[in-house]
């Protein structure tokens, strides 16, 4: 259910930063397209980038909980969230880098 929504934000904002469409408005018209178009949107990258951003993030923590429950370390809380952070960084900056080329506009060339 998050993915819709965080997709049509960071759209908003990788458009209004680029200045190819005013924030609300780029927000209002992705928003739009995925409650009109579900299946269309399922298909977008900018649904596959979101969705390996929070499926990444969510199978790293299970991953480091299942760890955490055969080990019994008091290391494990502070390993757990360095990994968890760690994982969710990379994968929200690749998601951001394709973002802006997709959504932004490109530099002039000389």
């Amino acid at each position: 259910p998050a993915c819709p929504l965080v997709s049509s934000v960071d759209r908003a904002v990788a458009e209004g930063a680029s200045g190819k469409a005013p924030l609300l408005t780029s927000f209002v018209t992705a928003l739009q397209g995925v409650l009109r178009h579900p299946i269309r949107y399922l298909r977008n990258p900018e649904f596959t980038w979101v969705w390996l951003l929070i499926g990444g993030t969510f199978s790293t923590a299970n991953v480091c909980a299942t760890l955490s429950e055969r080990t019994e370390s008091i290391a494990n809380a502070g390993v757990s969230t360095i990994a968890i952070c760690g994982v969710n960084t990379k994968l929200a900056i690749i998601k951001d880098a394709q973002f802006a080329k997709v959504f932004g506009t490109r530099a002039m060339t000389a």
